[in-house]
């Protein structure tokens, strides 16, 4: 036991370890009662991978190229397998983690640096705020920093050339391709760790090989996945390009901001809406690598023509990199001091890291241990990683752990300079902490911190909608209208808010109030086209809905209730291609194909319509509607046992439809069978098969749970 501990340098990694996993149960007490830390749908990429896991253990595997990186997926899917499917769970496996991260932290610093440098980077790691408040989301970052973390501390240890050192580096390479497929971003330290030894020949060509064959093993793996299940080349995911225009082009702030024509829910914006502006642009269907590509290209030549403004936002982007600022992407960082007072503490968190880790990496360059030079080219390529797609909180998290590392060693460096009264040395370390410390604090150029706090108000504001608590909603969406009171999206939630109230004057008064802000907006039309459609106004409805479907053509729901709208003009043939977009759109959605079966038979196209209904059979067998047209079309042609098979079918799965049982009695006394057409018969008279209108009712029905 003693051994053991000397190897791993004392108690020290236990105290460490035990400190930060209380501290983040104490931090879980504190912000308990925020909501969004287990209502997943409010936070865009926690509710992709919570239902990519819950798939994963009910056997549905993903039949594309990945769009996204998969680990946090197949991560959460064995915490479900293990502990049931409970986000609760999740966060404290999440927590244990953060706690092991402190303690791969102070051991790391250790190696490198030394003992005080140890205490100072697990002391500051234990308490680093951003890093606690995602080990409570159900995001990656935990997952990615642990891994990141155990990657190079493996690293540094093969770099020392023990006994041991090819499995130390094999073990690195596992555990960075695992972290890769988390973000794939990071596989850019990969070529830059190959370039080391080539520009300064330093002799661990060794390790480098050793460490980057697995990754290239892990990474090769997935990709071929996606071949063989989409039968196209996709390394890890196919979000990179688009990932790339968002971060290059005349739009981009330097953070995220969501290509026009879109809306930034990850599972629409990667895998459909993307996909649909590039066939447009292309005026024919492409695979998501087609599409990436096409969006990478518009990047690049954003680029290659705007040299002077390039330059401009990629200087935004750095000052975003370095700032103190958590530059929001999913959830706000500033928004829990609504639920915690840890958060109302005015400590600059990533500024203090950023200014002693900066030094502390710039001073430990040279010399031994080598592991603090792949240190650095980890931070460097990392950092550059970041600055060529965009900047936001967890995606530059991965430098944190190593800037603390480092500035452990910033912190022992002054500490030792001043103590053996080298007081030049001392002085100029402190002072260009200081100077990076204040660069930090100034406000990043191109992050707007009303739009972010504007945001998340929106974000909370959507929960209270979904939980029926309208005046809790409502507060929220003043609240975001306070930071921007030209927020279209604010304005018309605000409106649908008063439409749950019944509160129609001031529900329409929002919603044109946002269209006079963005008459584009393809929500806010969507909402005013459903609430027109409520009230019988199928003819000012439609107009509204084909701008939300022109501004936004992955917008499913909007085709849906366009093709319903024009049902109840009766005008088949538009409702027909409204219901062929939304079908393009959701290919495995059986009832969209049984609609779209029913209005091709309606505007005379057979063919179309009998291919759609088996399809929507072939996806869905439990569907409404589509048995039932199979029936009504053998039955036309005469084969009276064909449509009886199938209108029993359709008995089965939609028992209190009177159509069914009117048909089934008709064919059942061609057949000559007179009980079962009487029974058939009673059963549609008692379901008010008789009564007149009953078909417009029931539509109309339709459509209003459809705008609810």
């Amino acid at each position: 036991m003693k051994s053991f501990l000397r190897k791993i340098g004392g108690p020290g990694p236990a105290i460490i370890f035990i400190s930060a996993l209380a501290y983040r149960l104490a931090y879980f007490f504190t912000v308990r009662d925020d909501p969004l830390m287990t209502y997943v749908d409010a936070v865009p990429d926690a509710s992709l991978f919570h239902n990519w896991a819950v798939d994963v253990i009910n056997g549905v595997g993903l039949k594309s190229a990945y769009y996204i990186g998969p680990a946090y997926a197949f991560f959460l899917a064995l915490v479900y397998k293990l502990f049931g499917v409970h986000l609760y769970a999740v966060l404290l496996v999440q927590i244990v983690l953060g706690a092991a991260t402190a303690a791969l932290v102070y051991v790391l610093a250790r190696r490198l640096y030394g003992p005080l440098a140890a205490a100072v980077a697990g002391g500051v790691w234990v308490f680093y705020l951003p890093a606690v408040f995602y080990d409570t989301l159900v995001l990656p970052a935990s997952l990615m920093l642990f891994l990141v973390t155990a990657s190079l501390l493996l690293l540094a240890v093969a770099l020392d050339f023990g006994r041991r050192w090819f499995v130390a580096a094999a073990a690195a390479g596992l555990l960075f391709g695992a972290a890769a497929l988390a973000r794939p971003n990071l596989l850019l330290f990969v070529p830059a760790l190959a370039l080391w030894p080539l520009l300064r020949r330093v002799p661990v060509w060794r390790v480098v090989a050793v460490f980057a064959v697995p990754v290239v093993l892990i990474v090769g793996g997935v990709t071929a996945r996606n071949k063989i299940v989409a039968d196209e080349w996709v390394v890890v995911s196919s979000q990179g390009g688009v990932n790339f225009f968002i971060g290059n082009n005349r739009d981009a702030p330097g953070s995220f901001m969501p290509p026009r024509g879109t809306i930034g829910r990850p599972e629409a914006l990667n895998e459909v809406q993307t996909r649909a502006l590039a066939e447009v642009a292309l005026g024919r269907p492409v695979t998501a690598a087609e599409a990436s590509r096409w969006w990478l290209k518009r990047g690049l030549r954003y680029l290659v023509r705007n040299g002077g403004d390039a330059a401009l936002l990629y200087g935004r982007k750095i000052s975003l990199l370095t700032n103190n600022y958590e530059v929001t992407l999913n959830a706000d960082f500033g928004f829990r001091r609504n639920f915690s007072f840890l958060h109302r503490v005015p400590i600059p968190y990533f500024g203090l890291l950023f200014a002693f880790g900066a030094v502390g990496l710039a001073l430990g360059w040279r010399g031994e241990p080598l592991g603090r030079r792949a240190l650095a080219i980890f931070f460097l390529s990392t950092a550059l990683s970041v600055v060529l797609f965009f900047v936001v909180d967890w995606y530059r998290l991965p430098l944190a752990p190593v800037l603390a590392v480092a500035a452990g060693s910033g912190v022992a460096r002054i500490w030792e300079d001043g103590r053996h009264r080298r007081w030049k040395a001392a002085a100029f370390a402190t002072a260009a902490a200081a100077f990076l410390l204040a660069f930090s604090w100034v406000p990043g150029v191109g992050c707007d911190r009303d739009a972010i706090a504007t945001q998340s108000y929106f974000n909370y504001g959507t929960y209270y909608l979904v939980q029926g608590d309208m005046d809790e909603a409502a507060a929220h969406f003043r609240e975001a209208l306070r930071y921007k009171d030209d927020n279209a999206y604010a304005l018309g939630y605000l409106g649908l808010v008063y439409e749950r109230q019944a509160r129609d004057d001031l529900a329409q008064y929002y919603y044109l109030k946002s269209l006079e802000i963005d008459p584009l907006d393809a929500e806010t039309n969507y909402f005013l086209a459903a609430s027109l459609a409520r009230r019988g106004k199928y003819h000012l409805a439609v107009p509204l809905l084909e701008t939300a479907v022109g501004s936004f053509p992955g917008y499913a729901d909007a085709w849906r209730m366009l093709g319903e709208c024009h049902i109840r003009q009766k005008n088949y043939a538009a409702a027909a291609e409204s219901f062929r977009r939304l079908v393009n759109l959701t290919p495995r959605d059986g009832e969209a194909l049984a609609r779209y079966a029913a209005v091709s038979m309606e505007a005379g196209n057979f063919d179309e319509g009998l291919a759609a209904a088996r399809r929507a059979i072939a996806v869905d067998p439990d569907v409404a509607g589509a048995h039932l047209l199979l029936g009504r079309y053998y039955r036309g042609r005469g084969d009276v046992a064909a449509a009886v098979r199938e209108l029993e079918a359709e008995r089965r799965v939609a028992p209190r439809s009177p159509k069914v049982y009117g048909y089934l009695a008709e064919c059942y006394s061609v057949l000559g069978e007179t009980a079962a057409a009487e029974a058939a018969y009673r059963r549609y008279v008692a379901l008010g098969g008789a009564a007149e209108g009953n078909r417009d009712a029931q539509e109309d029905r339709d459509l209003k749970n459809l705008t609810d």
